[in-house]
């Protein structure tokens, strides 16, 4: 899960009011999105998701598919939405594939319906099937997730039609929205690994025709064992650390020149659509980014525990998919916020505000 241009923007904005005070307190007011792992289940087998080569080792893994098969059910969910409709965040599903949920459209008509927004994330594969039903219940911004060109993102994703079913659901998506005169904003996730630096250009090019919003290109986010080795040095009396995102994805593989031509080309063309980087580095950067991970490239303080929550599909709140497996508490024992300021979540912040930034964190998506 890479975190998207509108809600960066909206979380940059959040932080920037509230800069004297929220990074401080223990008890912050409620954040302005809350994700939501809605299932434990995959259709793919990507080559850079711990989820798709099932190393269930990696936190990332763990906090993803917790043991056995779940997902949240209605009854709960539907409590949620109480607790959180009085601040109005943005409600954001983002995996594991929420399109495998049978109720998820019943969740959006149900968010709606308490006047939140709604952001879908899906990597396509059925989304021909459902898109008559992501426009009408109501979903607000539809993210796919596609890496590359159609045979490059194939073979990213294991599957000889995913390109293709992503595409053909976002012109039915445009199409129908036309139809049932729905507002409904359409982007794309593209995300760096070995296996697709060198194609950005190309795959830019294959999106023109399409009737999308946003590009937002994220560079890899992963745990080496060194990362997670260190951490461990240090902060295992708080949290344990593990590798992540790197099963069949080699940061050091990447070609930080190559990537960094195809950058400045990408920013130097015009485009029908707009295009943000998580995180925007130049050339040093790029080469810091995947070389040497100990250097911090963004924020020296994570502000996820500040801004965002993040429901797991066995009802556990976690700071994010790309944290420790450190749980905040859990939706069936106590409503939102009672969490959200209990003594997990403050002992949590306390140990950010009190920590130099871990090497574990330094290419999380959070810190971009």
């Amino acid at each position: 899960m890479a975190i998207n241009v509108l809600n960066k923007i909206k979380r940059l904005t959040y932080l920037a009011f509230n800069k004297n005070s929220l990074l401080t307190s223990l008890t912050p007011p409620s954040p302005a999105t809350i994700y939501i792992i809605i299932n434990n289940i995959c259709n793919l087998r990507c080559k850079m998701c711990d989820v798709g080569q099932k190393n269930k080792e990696s936190q990332f893994y763990q906090l993803m598919c917790p043991e056995g098969d779940r997902q949240l059910d209605m009854t709960i969910l539907k409590k949620f939405i109480d607790d959180v409709k009085v601040f109005k965040p943005t409600i954001a599903v983002t995996s594991t594939e929420p399109l495998l949920f049978g109720q998820v459209f019943e969740f959006v008509r149900a968010v709606k319906q308490a006047g939140m927004s709604f952001q879908l994330t899906t990597n396509g594969l059925l989304l021909p099937r459902y898109a008559e039903e992501v426009v009408k219940s109501g979903v607000d911004s539809l993210w796919i997730s596609l890496d590359g060109p159609l045979e490059v993102h194939n073979e990213i994703r294991g599957h000889p039609k995913s390109f293709q079913n992503a595409v053909e659901g976002l012109k039915l998506v445009h199409l129908l929205a036309k139809k049932y005169t729905k507002k409904i904003s359409l982007h794309v996730n593209f995300s760096y690994s070995n296996h697709n630096c060198g194609v950005l250009t190309a795959f830019l090019e294959s999106l023109k025709g399409l009737p999308i919003n946003s590009v937002c290109v994220s560079h890899m986010n992963y745990v080496t064992s060194g990362m997670a080795g260190t951490h461990n040095e240090n902060y295992s009396h708080f949290c344990q650390a593990t590798p992540s995102s790197i099963a069949m994805a080699d940061p050091t593989q990447v070609d930080a020149d190559i990537m960094w031509e195809e950058i400045k080309e990408a920013k130097k063309c015009r485009w029908p659509f707009t295009i943000g980087f998580a995180p925007d580095l130049d050339q040093e950067g790029i080469r810091n980014f995947y070389y040497h991970p100990e250097v911090i490239v963004r924020s020296k303080k994570c502000p996820a525990p500040w801004t965002t929550g993040q429901l797991a599909a066995n009802g556990d709140w976690v700071i994010t998919t790309r944290c420790f497996l450190k749980v905040m508490g859990n939706i069936y024992e106590e409503s939102f916020m009672e969490t959200w300021h209990g003594e997990n979540y403050q002992e949590f912040r306390r140990w950010i505000l009190e920590n130099e930034m871990s090497p574990a964190c330094t290419r999380c998506c959070a810190v971009f």
